[in-house]
């Protein structure tokens, strides 16, 4: 916790009278801010955000939503900074011919962000390593991470001086 903020929780188990750490969880916006759609562009994996209508609610109801299968939702319930009309049009010859399916959609779009998201962990994780002696999994934040490489990159130096 850090200013009532969760930013990393660990799950341990205990073995033979020893804690081994099973799950850590951390929150990625901390590590690495900013915008999943605009940072998979940035640093170029192959798994992009994709669009959902995240306005699409059929009459107030959620179950009725969830169970929805038929046409493309409207452009209207698509968040223009992320869909634009061109992206759209894709959309409906993608699904011309098939029908469209609120839960099948949904797990394919989470799946995605989580693949997304892990890929540009792995890649700015992999990056700090190449470029600095330090252990990009031990830190909790982006503050923290510039401090570690000014405290192990840039203050031995100033020591000598």
């Amino acid at each position: 916790m850090q200013n009532g903020q969760l930013i990393s929780l660990t799950v341990f188990q205990r073995i033979q009278g020893k804690n081994k750490t099973v799950l850590t969880i951390k929150d990625s916006l901390k590590i690495i801010p900013g915008a999943l759609g605009k940072l998979a562009k940035d640093f170029q994996v192959p798994t992009q955000k994709d669009h959902f209508p995240h306005y699409f609610l059929l009459d107030g109801d959620i179950a009725k939503t969830l169970n929805y299968v038929g046409p493309l939702p409207a452009y209207k319930f698509f968040e223009p900074k992320r869909t634009t009309p061109a992206d759209y049009n894709e959309m409906i010859e993608q699904f011309k011919d098939n029908s469209w399916n609120y839960l099948d959609v949904s797990k394919k779009y989470i799946e995605g962000d989580v693949i997304a998201q892990h890929q540009i962990i792995m890649k700015f994780f992999n990056t700090l390593k190449e470029a600095f002696p330090i252990n990009p999994i031990r830190l909790l934040s982006a503050p923290g991470t510039a401090f570690k490489i000014w405290k192990t990159v840039q203050l031995p130096p100033l020591k000598h001086i």
